[in-house]
């Protein structure tokens, strides 16, 4: 895993000369949406400003304001000669194995980390931390790399399973400080993986957490129990999107999908799709201020699943609900939270 100024440092300080400049104040910026990324192979979820890059690899993924501050890192990665103005911020969260950095604690970690900044800079404000609800350490440091650059690192690690989890924050002269609250929100964001636990087929395990986290993109927005996983299936016909949100339990599940209304009423599309399913039941509700339409039916033996119906900006959003019969009382009435939480964009 290749970290920043590893080895590039030294050549970007003495080999590259800059004419210092005047530069404006930065101003601090303003999200006014986020969107959320949720890794369907590594299961961590993360929140970054919409419109930002996101350059991502099995290992980690880099996030940046704009293609020309990722060139920037680039250059500064790769021993180029900085061109322009040294500006912008860089966030990294990635994770690598117990096996590979062939430590296992997150102190070992880190000393090990320490050992790729260059001597003579302070390591200021270490300190223990919470991080994806796990204990972990938080240290930071600013390394002056040019007459004109001083680029300032924030990093945090944890553990869990055998894994460190790292999110790292580096920032180019002023703009360290004017982005530090993108980087607070990115990191209140971030789920990691759930933990891997024994004796996962016990009914108290896989039963429906209590503590509740959120999914959000540009349709919707839902919460769900946090022992889920949420993953994106691939569209089929004319989906517009769909999200999956999965337990221990494979056939307990929350699925979310988009389609085109066409015009019609929620009354409508329901007629449409009630003759695909062999219904036992169905009622009417209101979710989110809107006329909702639902239905009941079993998809085989010992499984219940009850879909919902909405249509609003000329779109049907649909919501399955799959349980285990014989845990309905511990399932049903978990996911019905999630169905009043859905709020439609």
């Amino acid at each position: 895993m290749k970290k920043i100024f590893r080895a590039s440092f030294f050549v970007i300080l003495f080999g590259v000369v800059f004419i210092p400049s005047c530069s404006k104040k930065v101003e601090t910026p303003v999200v006014a949406k986020w969107i959320s990324h949720h890794d369907p192979y590594l299961g961590f979820e993360i929140q970054y400003p919409d419109g930002w890059l996101v350059n991502a690899d099995p290992k980690k993924m880099k996030i940046y304001s704009s293609q020309d501050v990722a060139n920037t890192f680039f250059e500064i990665n790769s021993n180029i000669p900085i061109s322009g103005e040294p500006k912008g911020v860089e966030i990294e969260f990635g994770n690598t194995s117990f096996k590979d950095e062939q430590v296992g604690t997150v102190a070992d970690y880190q000393n090990k980390e320490k050992t790729f900044i260059p001597e003579g800079i302070n390591i200021t404000d270490e300190k223990a931390i919470t991080f994806g609800k796990e204990n972990g350490v938080e240290f930071s440091y600013s390394i002056k790399i040019a007459s004109n650059a001083t680029i300032s690192i924030r990093e945090i690690i944890v553990a869990r399973d055998s894994v460190f989890y790292y999110l790292k924050y580096s920032g180019l002269n002023d703009y360290f400080t004017a982005y530090a609250g993108i980087f607070d929100s990115v990191m209140k964001s971030v789920k990691l993986p759930r933990p891997k636990i024994k004796g996962a087929n016990d009914d108290e395990l896989v039963k429906p957490s209590a503590e509740i986290t959120n999914y959000s993109n540009e349709f919707f927005s839902i919460d769900y129990p946090e022992n889920f996983e949420s993953s994106n299936p691939a569209k089929k016909g004319e989906t517009i999107n769909a999200v999956d949100f999965v337990g221990y339990r494979q056939d307990c599940t929350i699925q979310v999908d988009v389609l085109p209304a066409k015009g019609l009423t929620v009354e409508k599309v329901f007629e449409q799709n009630k003759g695909k399913f062999n219904a036992k039941s169905d009622g009417s509700v209101t979710i989110d201020g809107n006329s909702a339409k639902y239905l009941n039916y079993s998809p085989v033996a010992k499984i219940d699943r009850r879909v919902y119906f909405v249509v609003k900006n000329d779109k049907v959003y649909r919501i399955f609900l799959t349980w285990f019969t014989p845990m309905e009382k511990d399932f049903k009435p978990a996911f019905e939270k999630v169905v009043s939480s859905f709020k439609i964009k």
